[in-house]
């Protein structure tokens, strides 16, 4: 998950989720409060140190969520079977 740590209404909302789904008790507002000041003040600062954080994850969304095992590096790939049948 990739949060944009400049923005300042996605940790708002993140925020509001916590207390309101949740329900407010001190360590729900503890951990919002958490959330609000060090770790969005963190992930502000990696953010500025890695300019190239988006298209590294740009790139990430390019590869396959799952890949067949093979048995070797001499075995032939395993093709898999389509689960919607073509009509023919």
């Amino acid at each position: 998950m990739i949060v944009l740590a400049g923005d300042v209404a996605l940790p708002m909302l993140y925020v509001f989720a916590l207390v309101f789904g949740v329900g407010i008790h001190v360590a729900t507002l503890a951990l919002a409060a958490f959330y609000l000041t060090a770790l969005h003040s963190l992930m502000v600062s990696i953010a500025k140190d890695e300019p190239q954080m988006i298209a590294l994850y740009a790139r990430s969304l390019s590869g396959h969520d799952f890949y067949f095992a093979h048995a070797g590096i001499q075995a032939s790939p395993v093709v898999p079977k389509p689960s919607i049948p073509s009509v023919k």
